[in-house]
């Protein structure tokens, strides 16, 4: 998953192929068939991946039932942004 973002963050969606993805893997492009049925099933896992650990960054965030304040959305938005800068590959994806 992490070659699929990598490579799809370079290269785009179109331009992207499932033998570049296998490549930066280290594994054969018959690898990635077993576990995927092409490359937009595949951008779609490498998406919702993306999307899952962005969740995860808010909820560890704010984790509570609470209403919201402004320092509980100031928290959240800068621990999204933290996210983004450390995942370069996984912001130019979205």
């Amino acid at each position: 998953m992490d070659a699929a973002i990598k490579v799809f963050s370079s290269q785009g969606f179109s331009d992207a192929s499932i033998h570049d993805i296998a490549k930066e893997a280290g594994v054969a492009p018959t690898a990635v068939y077993y576990h995927f049925s092409g490359k937009p099933d595949l951008f779609e896992a490498a998406l919702r991946r993306v999307l899952g650990s962005i969740t995860n960054v808010v909820i560890t965030t704010r984790s509570d039932e609470d209403p919201g304040s402004p320092e509980a959305l100031a928290a959240v938005i800068s621990a999204v942004w933290k996210w983004l800068d450390e995942n370069p590959e996984s912001c130019e994806l979205l």
